[in-house]
């Protein structure tokens, strides 16, 4: 059976949709979900130091026999088979896991790696009794897909279950060579992707661990985009995968693939974009009328939301990204097609929008202020036993009407930075490992001002 992916290049931008309309699942999401994400080397979160401090090796053996133990397992090919080299890996639950940590082979971060043995066994040891553990597996050319979590060590032996790898990327450019004018962070349609029935996969952070030549972190680029998936069969190519991508300036494109077996190096393949008529310009974005987002310090690249520009006499709109420095500065959008669009802003975490406007875009100085002076901000103070939490959370924020959207963290700070004023009710609170539970039923939120949701969560061993 088909199956029918959006992937845009922003990890924030794919993102998007997903945690919009439905909560997201870390563990076994169906093919038609798709997020992408970048895997940035951000500093460690204190829970991340906390956790790699953890799992350093006791220095006395009395010690540790009280205190650590072993996770055993076995590591299957399809068909029961067991993988003879590969690699295991650990990590405490809750800890989203960055592709740096994998590609340093001593283990980097709070992962703990071990060698798979030739008759498919491995063993972690000298790890925290008290620690549940999130467990990953790769090999040459396969991967593990369903991450096992909450595993004690100690407590029986694990099956990892192995799937083969495939994958083929994409590079975009100019019809007789030469990057792409448009912006890279500007989207139109796409890409478009439907092929076999396989699993795709999403930024599996443990293939970075096998040296892949080609292989990128993150799926991150519109003008390269990597189309990666998993299957129980083994064959040389997986296909055909019905390729379609849209980028605003050039004609639509439409390209039939197929994705080999993704081994020591992913193969990459060019699609040539042939250009429109049309007169290239850029456009400069300031956020006002939110001073109460200032003193929060988020990140420079911190995803505030989506602005839309539809061509008049139009109905596809094209999109790009606007973050947390055009709070402070105004942000440069390159390579935008000139002329005349009707232009509004979308909030990434909340049913928040500008009304639209109109826009001019020509060849000189073009600018389009953001005026979020009729916003409210929340922030999420969570505790985890007495502790200050901040790695992956996921809440339904829920307004007085019933509307709702979900927001997704893998790490803190927690913060929605544009909501309409109102009432609102955190439910469905996740925090892997952890039980939560809001502290006020209900929250009301004012405009220009910064209001605070305090949760707690209590470990669930």
């Amino acid at each position: 059976m088909a199956i029918g992916i959006f992937l845009a290049a922003l990890c924030a931008l794919a993102c998007f949709w997903e945690r919009r309309s439905h909560p997201p699942s870390d563990r076994d999401a169906p093919p038609e979900t798709r997020a992408v994400s970048s895997a940035g080397a951000a500093p460690a979160t204190s829970i991340e130091l906390e956790a790699a401090h953890a799992l350093q090796p006791e220095r006395s053996p009395a010690a540790a026999s009280a205190r650590e133990d072993a996770i055993r397992g076995r590591v299957l090919f399809p068909g029961e088979v067991s993988c003879g080299a590969g690699l295991v890996f650990a990590w405490p639950d809750g800890v989203v896991p960055r592709g740096d940590w994998f590609r340093d082979p001593t283990g980097g971060g709070p992962v703990r790696r071990a060698s798979v043995q030739p008759d498919g066994t491995f063993c972690i040891a000298e790890l925290p009794r008290a620690t549940r553990f999130t467990l990953g597996a790769v090999a040459r050319g396969a991967l593990c897909v369903v991450r096992p979590t909450g595993v004690a060590p100690g407590t029986g032996e694990v099956t990892l279950r192995l799937w083969f790898t495939y994958g083929v990327a994409v590079r975009l450019e100019e019809l007789g060579g030469g990057p792409l004018r448009t912006s890279p962070g500007l989207f139109g349609k796409g890409p478009l992707a439907s092929g076999p029935g396989n699993k795709v996969l999403v930024d599996p952070v443990e293939l970075q661990s096998l040296g892949i030549t080609g292989l990128e972190p993150g799926l991150v680029e519109r003008d390269r985009w990597q189309y990666l998936l998993v299957s129980e069969e083994d064959s040389p190519a997986r296909g055909p995968i019905e390729h379609e991508v849209e980028v605003p300036g050039y004609l639509p494109r439409k390209t039939t693939l197929f994705a080999p077996r993704l081994l020591d190096r992913l193969e990459e393949i060019v699609v040539a974009l042939e250009p429109r008529d049309v007169v290239w310009s850029e456009l400069s974005v300031r956020v006002t009328g939110a001073p109460q987002l200032l003193p929060l310090g988020l990140a420079p690249d911190a995803l505030l939301g989506v602005v839309y520009l539809t061509p008049v006499g139009e109905r596809e709109p094209m999109h790009f990204g606007v973050h947390a420095r055009a709070l402070e500065a105004w942000e440069p959008i390159a390579g935008i097609p000139s002329g005349a669009y009707e232009a509004y802003f979308e909030a990434a975490d909340a049913d928040y929008q500008t009304e639209p406007s109109a826009l001019t875009i020509g060849s000189d100085q073009n600018e389009l202020e953001l005026d979020f002076g009729d916003a409210a901000t929340l922030v999420v103070d969570a505790r985890s036993d007495d502790l200050a939490y901040d790695q992956r959370f996921v809440a339904r924020v829920e307004d007085e009407d019933g509307a709702h959207s979900y927001v997704t963290f893998d790490r803190g700070p927690y913060v929605v930075p544009t909501l309409f004023p109102g009432v609102y009710r955190l439910t469905e609170l996740e925090a892997p490992g952890r039980t939560c539970s809001a502290t006020l039923g209900e929250l009301e939120v004012f405009a220009g001002r910064l209001s605070v949701a305090r949760i707690e969560c209590r470990s669930a061993n």
